[in-house]
């Protein structure tokens, strides 16, 4: 009986740009970032603002195979 790890069986787990990856996921962290144009309170307490765009930034932590 041959103790050897068969990668195959995780091939395709992720893929990221069309490139297969052969590892397990630890950990996933997301980050938002809202860039604006313009951002001023009013003196009411309103948040007056323009959004140019909403970004999200991923960490991901894998396992070695």
């Amino acid at each position: 009986m041959s103790e050897q790890f068969d990668k195959t069986v995780f091939q395709g787990v992720f893929k990221i740009d069309n490139v297969d990856f052969t590892a397990g996921l630890i950990n996933i962290n997301r980050k938002v970032n809202i860039l604006d144009k313009y951002a001023q309170r009013t003196t009411n307490g309103d948040l007056k603002r323009e959004i140019i765009g909403v970004y999200y930034n991923y960490n991901l932590t894998f396992s070695q195979f």
